[in-house]
C-alpha cells in the first residue's frame, strides 16, 4: 500500500502520542494523496523511552537519565506511529489588514486553536516558515504502535528498476527486486510502500 513517511522531532511526536498535537505544520503537502502516514521519530534527543505495560499500551516519556537510556529501547530512530491523511488547512502568509496596519505588515493568517493545536507559538510557526505559505496536516486516526517499526520495514521503489538499460547494465527487470528497504529517513517526508503488519 502506497503511504507517506514523515519525520519529525521527538518533541513533536511525543505531543502527537499525546493526543495534545492534532494537526502537523509542513512547507508542502502531497498532491491527490489520501492514505497511512507513518511517523518516523528523529534520533535527536531528548529521547523517547518505550515501555510495555500488562495492558500492551505503549508509554512514551521523556528521559534524560543515563540509567533510564540503558535499560530502556528508545523510540528514537523508530517508525513509532502511523495516521491517516485526507484533510489539511492552507496557512497564508499574507498581508495583515486593519485599522492600524498597512499593506506591508504580512502576518501568518493562523488563529490560537489552530496554534494550540499545532502546539506552536506563533513565533516558532514564523521561524520554521519563513515567511513562506504553509500546510498543516490533520492527523486523524492515530494508532500507536505496540511495537515501533524499524525503518527498514519501509520500502521504496527500487530506482534500478526504472534504470535498467541506461547505462548498459547487464540485468533484466525480473532479476531485480521492485521495492527495496529505506536506509535513510526522508529530511520532510517521502512515499513509501508498507506491508501490512502492524500492532501484531
Amino acid at each position: 500500500m502506497k503511504s507517506i513517511l514523515i519525520s519529525i522531532k521527538s518533541k513533536h511526536v511525543l505531543d502527537i502520542l499525546n493526543g495534545d498535537k492534532t494537526l502537523e505544520l509542513r512547507k508542502s503537502v502531497p498532491k491527490d494523496f489520501k492514505g497511512w502516514v507513518y511517523v518516523y521519530c528523529t534520533k535527536a534527543k531528548p529521547l523517547i523511552i518505550h515501555e510495555y505495560y500488562t495492558d500492551e499500551i505503549p508509554c512514551y516519556e521523556y528521559s534524560g537519565s543515563k540509567l533510564m537510556e540503558k535499560y530502556h529501547a528508545f523510540a528514537n530512530g523508530k517508525v513509532v506511529a502511523r495516521f491517516w491523511f485526507d484533510e489539511y488547512d492552507f496557512i497564508e502568509f499574507a498581508p495583515l489588514y486593519g485599522y492600524y496596519s498597512d499593506i506591508d505588515d504580512y502576518r501568518y493568517a493562523v488563529n490560537d486553536n489552530e496554534l494550540k493545536d499545532l502546539c506552536l507559538s506563533y513565533n516558532d510557526l514564523h521561524n520554521y516558515g519563513k515567511d513562506n505559505d504553509l500546510y498543516a496536516w490533520h492527523i486523524k486516526k492515530l494508532e500507536a504502535f505496540d511495537k515501533p517499526m524499524e525503518l527498514s520495514e519501509m520500502l521504496k521503489v527500487n530506482p534500478d528498476v526504472e534504470n535498467i538499460g541506461a547505462y548498459g547494465w547487464a540485468y533484466t527487470k525480473e532479476e531485480l527486486p521492485d521495492y527495496i528497504p529505506l536506509t535513510k529517513a526522508p529530511q520532510s517526508y517521502q512515499f513509501v510502500y508498507v506491508k501490512e503488519k502492524v500492532n501484531e
